[in-house]
């Protein structure tokens, strides 16, 4: 094809047809750029298919990571409201406002525990390797970050200030004062009639009651997010 080409040069050269010649010349270098756009726009539509094949893997991921933190947020916070309402039961019996039952020790076991979440972030890690930017998707992108650097720091913040209670607080208390405690079970004081007028405690576990409240809005406010994002990552992908 090349030598094709060159042979037509040749012979209008030869032939002295300068101005046929100017016009295959304009017309072969048209054709080149012509090319070399298409080849660009080629390799353009390439790297786009390979970014969306990208960011729908990494989409799918985080649908993935999402799914698996709805089931820990949900099981969360079924425990903490159980544990709230073990402490207000506690706070009352303290209070005088309720007697005393069989309850109380199996309450007391359940006050100012340390609960442990575990929420991943791998697939919104991949996401910002690729570059977050570059999901066309604005509402979603925002969501994502919302969830991602607000929803679940505010999460580990509380989850944080309620385990620094639980061994700053809560532990030496139970050491001292109780003959017998089992996580989540059951809690035995030396002296019931000292727990029961104990001021300190009383006050104590009224205190924490803010904390533990503001855990519980906490996991509700990133369960209501990641079920949201869910719904708009499977939209995304398949619209």
């Amino acid at each position: 094809m090349v030598q094709f080409f060159r042979n037509i040069r040749r012979r209008l050269i030869e032939s002295g047809r300068v101005r046929r010649y100017l016009a295959y010349a304009s017309g072969e270098i048209l054709l080149v750029v012509i090319g070399i756009l298409i080849a660009m726009q080629i390799n353009n539509w390439n790297e786009d298919r390979k970014l969306s094949l990208a960011l729908d893997s990494s989409l799918w991921e985080v649908r993935e990571d999402l799914i698996q933190d709805t089931m820990e947020l949900n099981r969360m916070i079924i425990i903490r409201k159980i544990d709230f309402e073990a402490q207000k039961k506690v706070i009352a019996v303290l209070e005088g406002n309720q007697p005393q039952t069989n309850t109380l020790y199996a309450d007391l076991a359940r006050v100012m525990l340390r609960r442990n979440v575990t929420l991943i972030r791998n697939g919104f890690d991949l996401i910002n390797e690729i570059g977050l930017s570059k999901l066309s998707n604005i509402s979603l992108r925002n969501a994502l970050v919302v969830y991602y650097n607000k929803n679940q720091v505010d999460v580990a913040n509380e989850v944080s200030d309620d385990n620094y209670e639980f061994e700053n607080v809560w532990l030496p208390y139970v050491r001292e004062h109780f003959r017998e405690w089992d996580f989540d079970e059951i809690a035995i004081p030396v002296e019931d009639s000292f727990i029961l007028m104990d001021t300190y405690l009383l006050t104590t576990l009224k205190t924490n009651m803010n904390n533990l409240n503001g855990t519980l809005n906490a996991l509700e406010t990133a369960y209501s997010s990641a079920s949201r994002l869910i719904q708009s990552i499977e939209a995304e992908i398949h619209p």
